[in-house]
């Protein structure tokens, strides 16, 4: 099965629809506007919520898989550079490569999902591939925390970038 995610660049929160490559929606993703940590609802066509995505505080990226109320799964970052992330509860290994482009899923060495960043497009976009149906939803997950973590890192560059650039600046002036 192969999926896009694409995400819309200017929205308030998160809301898209998660598409086959004929253009056919498979999910609907809803993000809380207000909420502590990123909060997303995964929801089948019918609007019946399938899985939240929702963002745990810690040193590493980690976000907690619900399903029904209850946590299923937990995807953490290792080491915190936010290349590698494992989920134990599923088995999987998901590395990612240079500049955390491009990602691959695997189950005791075996594929489970790539998943490749399309550049020079408006807005995040992702095109997945899944070896099995079943896991589409939670190789969805996977990718909407892989995503979230680089927004936060971003973020937290781009943050400590422009204090670097004023600290410098204000340095220089009192020259």
């Amino acid at each position: 099965m192969d999926m896009i995610v694409r995400q819309k660049v200017w929205s308030l929160g998160e809301h898209f629809y998660v598409q086959n490559e004929a253009g056919e929606d498979l999910f609907e993703v809803r993000g809380e506007v207000f909420s502590l940590g990123r909060k997303l609802h995964v929801l089948n066509l019918a609007g019946e919520e399938l899985c939240l995505l929702q963002q745990k505080f810690g040193l590493t990226h980690k976000f907690a898989l619900e399903e029904h109320g209850e946590e299923v799964a937990e995807l953490r970052s290792k080491f915190g550079f936010g290349t590698h992330f494992v989920c134990e509860e599923l088995g999987w290994d998901i590395t990612g490569h240079f500049m955390s482009l491009n990602y691959e899923i695997t189950q005791d060495g075996a594929p489970v999902a790539q998943i490749h960043h399309k550049a020079l497009s408006l807005g995040d976009c992702y095109h997945v591939h899944v070896e099995r149906d079943e896991d589409a939803l939670h190789v969805l997950c996977v990718v909407l925390a892989i995503d979230s973590a680089i927004d936060d890192t971003n973020t937290a560059v781009a943050g400590s970038t422009a204090a670097a650039a004023s600290a410098s600046g204000a340095a220089s002036s009192n020259s």
